[in-house]
């Protein structure tokens, strides 16, 4: 079987998003088995590259939201307003925003510093 390896191999080179298997095999025109029977090794390398890339992603936005609903909470503060979980919402742009774990736990960590009770 051949691949259009230069694509390929640059695809997957490519650190800033790599691609699922999914979208490679949409590109090369093979069936994921195919793929899967003769190259285990690359769609091995695949599935991890693109895994530890969503990992890394999953971080990166959960400590965007923290800092975002941080500074939220702390601005509502310093305007003599008590930070409340539908203030924040409001603030961010996005009521259902604080409905995420992250947010939550970020929320009641400020409002314990502040001095505030839950």
């Amino acid at each position: 079987m051949r691949l259009p390896w230069d694509a390929l191999v640059a695809e997957l080179n490519n650190n800033e998003n790599p691609p699922s298997l999914k979208k490679v095999v949409r590109e090369i025109k093979v069936t994921a088995m195919t793929l899967l029977k003769y190259f285990p090794e690359l769609c091995q390398e695949i599935k991890l590259k693109r895994s530890h890339y969503l990992q890394e992603r999953k971080i990166e936005n959960a400590e965007n939201l923290r800092q975002r609903v941080r500074r939220a909470a702390l601005a509502l503060h310093e305007q003599g307003i008590k930070p409340s979980s539908g203030s924040l919402g409001k603030v961010l742009g996005k009521p259902g925003l604080m409905r995420d774990k992250t947010a939550i736990a970020t929320f009641y960590e400020v409002l314990r510093e502040l001095g505030y009770k839950n």
